[in-house]
């Protein structure tokens, strides 16, 4: 004669009571456990403001260093002598460039160009106004090379105009050391407007 399990409500009600506790159990040891290992290695739960850092580039970067000859070249020397060498290169840059190698230089001729520019007599009295643009070149040691128009104002005595107050404003100071190039083409944009028709 086999035995009968008999399985009454009061048997589930002490298996669910039992599961309740060891959830609870389960869940407190957890939670205690988090919380030392919060106190214990503080590090890993650090959530400070996040920080950006801003990098900037002197020059352009150089592609082209032959490092199979690195080696061959002496030690500190060798990275300058191959800038060196990369200073037969031009630039292009506008006067109003924001970049820090060439601010203090573009500063300087602006100067001088506003003292070497004005507003012909003629193209007032006619009212003529617009925008000329120059292009012009310099060498490291300041000296004109060329000048252009790029973009004409409409009128020829206004971009004459532009044209000879860069003539008039050469030659212009030496490259500073943060300019690598050997020479410089310089946009220029010579704006001429009444003041009655400013708004």
């Amino acid at each position: 004669m086999g035995l009968k399990t008999i399985i009454t409500t009061s048997n589930f009600s002490a298996a669910s009571r039992i599961k309740k506790a060891a959830f609870g159990v389960s869940l407190i040891s957890h939670l205690l456990l988090f919380i030392s290992i919060q106190q214990f290695f503080p590090e890993i739960w650090r959530t400070g403001e996040l920080k950006t850092y801003k990098v900037e580039l002197i020059r352009d970067a150089i592609d082209d260093i032959p490092f199979e000859q690195l080696d061959e070249q002496s030690g500190e020397n060798s990275i300058k002598k191959i800038v060196e060498s990369d200073k037969g290169s031009e630039e292009t840059i506008s006067l109003d460039t924001r970049d820090k190698r060439y601010l203090s230089y573009t500063t300087v001729i602006k100067k001088r160009l506003a003292s070497f520019w004005g507003y012909p007599k003629e193209a007032k009295q006619k009212l003529m106004e617009g925008k000329s643009r120059v292009l012009f070149s310099l060498s490291r040691d300041g000296r004109l090379t060329n000048v252009i128009i790029t973009g004409s104002s409409g009128h020829a005595i206004l971009d004459s105009e532009g044209v000879d107050a860069v003539k008039r404003s050469a030659p212009f100071p030496r490259f500073p050391d943060s300019i690598t190039a050997s020479k410089l083409n310089i946009n220029v944009t010579f704006d001429y407007r009444l003041a009655s028709s400013e708004k």
